[in-house]
């Protein structure tokens, strides 16, 4: 008679249990986790040290009475709620767009009631291997696009700079 893989009674080759195997396996990826959090991800350690930072985010085409919101001394968050620092500067520029001329040429052309923000922020930040937390916990760098907040209004945003 052939033994079977899985038995009547649901043990594995009639000595383990399906479910002690789970069991195990589960055991297993939380120490794993674990380990990863406090042992191999520096920016999760309590003792390392952040300096503060600035860094400057463009918000392309904003209407011309949303620039009202955008003070300094408010403090700007990501779409998660984490605080990504202070306003330290808010800079209205016309905004500008490239247009097609009838030769095919581009040009830079005004953008009619919008204008770009160049918001500039300070923030405690950790650098780990070339990479900016900003609070330990949020990734920035430049020329990524990210959802901001401010208490009075809500904007997607791209990181152009980050000075020590």
């Amino acid at each position: 008679m052939k033994k079977r893989i899985i038995d009547e009674q649901g043990r594995i080759f009639g000595t383990i249990s399906v479910v002690d195997v789970i069991v195990i396996i589960l055991a297993l990826a939380l120490i794993a986790a674990v380990y990863a959090k406090y042992h191999v991800l520096d920016k999760t350690s309590s003792d390392a040290p952040t300096d503060e930072i600035t860094y400057q985010v463009k918000v392309s085409s904003v209407r011309l009475i949303a620039t009202n919101t955008l003070r300094a001394g408010d403090t700007l968050y990501s779409s998660t709620g984490t605080n990504l620092g202070v306003i330290t500067n808010v800079d209205i520029q016309d905004a500008q767009r490239n247009v097609a001329l009838s030769n095919g040429k581009l040009v830079k052309g005004p953008v009619e009631n919008r204008c770009d923000v160049y918001i500039t922020m300070k923030a405690p930040c950790m650098k780990v291997d070339g990479r900016y937390f900003v609070n330990q916990t949020y990734e920035i760098n430049v020329n990524s696009e990210r959802d901001l907040l401010t208490k009075y209004n809500t904007f997607r945003g791209t990181i152009v700079s980050i000075t020590e």
